[in-house]
C-alpha cells in the first residue's frame, strides 16, 4: 500500500494472525518487522518503525563517446529480472529494485541500497544500455559510471532427445554479473531470441522444468555478445539414462528439514549461497540440476548423464509455503553454509544413491 504525505503513519487491511510487515522507499533501506500479531476484530498498533538511511550508489550515465545522458532509466538491486527486450521488472516489489533517471549532466543516485551485494545497469532508448555492473557487499557508499552501448541480440534453439523443446525457459546472465539476468521461453519450434542485450559475455541456460519439486534438466553455454549484431546460440539438454536419488543428513544426527540441493557437472567449490551462485558462473558450460528437500524427504533427479559432478547442499529454516518465514529467509539468502562434495556417476546401474551431510540450517 502506497503510503505519501502522512508524515509516516499508515493503516492495512489485515486477516487475523501471525505477519511479516515490510516498509520499503526510496531513500531507505528496506525494513522487516517480524512477528505481527493481529487479532480479530482488533486493530494492532506496531509503533513506530525505524529505518536506515544505508548506503548509496551513484555516478553518471554516459554515452558510448563519453556524452553525459539525461533521461536514462537505471536500476538496481541485489536480483535484476529482465525480459528478452527490457532491462529489468519490478515483479517482487519496489524495496527489492531501486530505480530512478539521470539528471541533465548525466548524473544519478540510487538510495538506501543496504549493505548486501548488488547489481546496477542502465539503458536510453536511444544511446543503448549499459553492461550489468556488480557492486559487493559492504558499508560504504559507491560512486559507479555507467556507459551506453548499442545493444546486439540472441537467438538460437532449445532441443533434447533430437526434438525442439517448447516452453523451455532460457536465461542469459552477464558472466561477470549473475545477479542481473534475463528471461525468455522458447516456442513451438523450440526457438528462442533475446532482442536486446549489452555487449558482454553470457551465461546461458536452458531449463526443462521438472515436477516434484525439481527444477528437471538445466544445460547452460556461455557466448559474447556484439553490439549491433544478432549471434546464435543452440542448445541441446542432453538425457542419460540413471536415476540419482539424493539424501541430505545432519552433521553429528542434526535434524535437516528444508535443504536446496544442486548437482552439477564439473568441480565447484562454494561455501555460502553467495559463493555458489559465483561458482556456477565461473564454470560455465555444463549441466545442473536443482531440487527442494522438504521435511528431511528424499530427491530424484531422472535421466542425469554419467559423469563427474559437484553434489551441494544449502539448509535452510523455515516452512516453503509460509510466505512470511520465507521473506525472512530471502534476507539470509547470500549467507546459508553450504557443504558441496565431488560425486561420480557411473553408467551402471540405473538407480544410484547420493548422501551429503550439511550442519543445522542457521535460526530465522
Amino acid at each position: 500500500v502506497p503510503v505519501s504525505g502522512t508524515q509516516g503513519e499508515f493503516t492495512l487491511d489485515a486477516p487475523a494472525g501471525a505477519h511479516v510487515l515490510t516498509v520499503s522507499g526510496p531513500a531507505f533501506v528496506k525494513k522487516l518487522v517480524d512477528d505481527v500479531k493481529v487479532e480479530p476484530g482488533k486493530t494492532t498498533d506496531v509503533g513506530t518503525i525505524t529505518v536506515e538511511k544505508g548506503r548509496s550508489v551513484s555516478g553518471r550515465v554516459l554515452s558510448a563517446d563519453g556524452a553525459a545522458v539525461a533521461g536514462a532509466r537505471v536500476v538496481g538491486g541485489r536480483q535484476l529480472l529482465g525480459t528478452g527486450s527490457e532491462l529489468s521488472l519490478s515483479l517482487f516489489g519496489g524495496g527489492n529494485v531501486k530505480e530512478t533517471t539521470s539528471g541533465e549532466d548525466g548524473s544519478y543516485v540510487l538510495a538506501g541500497v543496504g549493505d548486501k551485494a548488488l547489481v546496477v545497469a542502465a539503458e536510453h532508448g536511444e544511446a543503448g544500455r549499459s553492461t550489468t555492473v556488480p557492486i559487493a557487499a559492504g558499508a560504504s557508499s559507491v560512486v559507479v559510471d555507467l556507459r551506453l552501448a548499442p545493444p546486439g541480440a540472441l537467438e538460437g534453439k532449445i532441443t533434447s532427445k533430437g526434438k525442439p523443446v517448447e516452453q523451455a525457459i532460457v536465461m542469459a546472465a552477464p558472466q561477470a554479473a549473475m545477479r542481473g539476468s534475463f528471461i525468455v521461453k522458447s516456442g513451438a519450434d523450440g526457438g528462442y531470441k533475446f532482442d536486446k542485450l549489452t555487449p558482454d559475455v553470457y551465461l546461458v541456460s536452458a531449463v526443462l522444468a521438472g515436477g516434484g519439486g525439481m527444477a528437471g534438466s538445466l544445460q547452460t553455454r556461455t557466448i559474447r555478445v556484439q553490439a549491433g549484431q544478432t549471434v546464435r546460440l543452440d542448445i541441446d539438454v542432453p538425457s542419460g539414462g540413471v536415476t540419482v536419488t539424493v539424501t541430505v543428513k545432519g552433521q553429528g544426527g542434526a535434524r535437516v528439514d528444508n535443504a536446496q540441493v544442486f548437482l552439477m557437472s564439473g568441480q565447484v567449490v562454494a561455501a555460502s549461497g553467495d559463493e555458489i551462485m559465483q561458482a556456477f558462473a565461473e564454470r560455465g558450460d555444463g549441466a545442473l540440476r536443482q531440487a527442494f528437500v522438504v521435511k528431511g524427504q528424499t530427491t530424484r533427479f531422472e535421466e542425469v548423464v554419467p559423469g563427474s559432478y559437484t553434489l551441494c547442499a544449502i539448509p535452510f529454516p523455515g516452512d516453503i509455503n509460509n510466505p512470511a518465514e520465507m521473506a525472512k529467509l530471502a534476507e539470509k539468502a547470500d549467507s546459508l553454509p553450504v557443504v558441496c562434495a565431488p560425486r561420480k556417476v557411473e553408467a551402471q546401474p540405473a538407480e544410484q544413491t547420493m548422501t551429503i551431510e550439511v550442519p543445522p540450517a542457521p535460526a530465522l
